[in-house]
């Protein structure tokens, strides 16, 4: 009776250790799936540096070290259609160069506009 007892317990819990693996990868195949995504529009985007004109000729800027400028076009794209604010007229965005508009972690940028 002891050994019946011990052999379903040994069999319940190999079940448990091989559901709990399968999630665990199941979580990682969703994680690698959605870096992939994330990298896949963050490569979409094209950054300029050093002096820039904004607008028609409106103002030049200097992009300072360690920042990139997205212009107006691509700004529109992630304010409104990645980060779901309202329509608005921006003239660029300033992103520190080691972020992204779409990550894992919370990014931010500095937007560029006439008021």
């Amino acid at each position: 009776m002891k050994r019946i007892l011990l052999l379903i317990v040994l069999f319940v819990s190999t079940l448990t250790i091989n559901a709990q693996e399968q999630e665990e990868n199941m979580a990682t195949e969703e994680m690698q799936a959605t870096l992939k995504m994330i990298d896949s529009i963050n490569k979409t985007f094209t950054y300029q540096h050093g002096t820039i004109q904004l607008g028609d000729k409106l103002a030049t800027l200097k992009i300072p070290k360690g920042f990139k400028y997205l212009d107006a076009r691509q700004s529109k794209r992630v304010l409104e259609d990645i980060w779901g604010n309202p329509p608005q007229e921006a003239l660029g965005l300033l992103f520190y160069e080691d972020e992204d508009p779409v990550g894992l972690k919370l990014s931010y940028a500095v937007e560029i506009s006439i008021c």
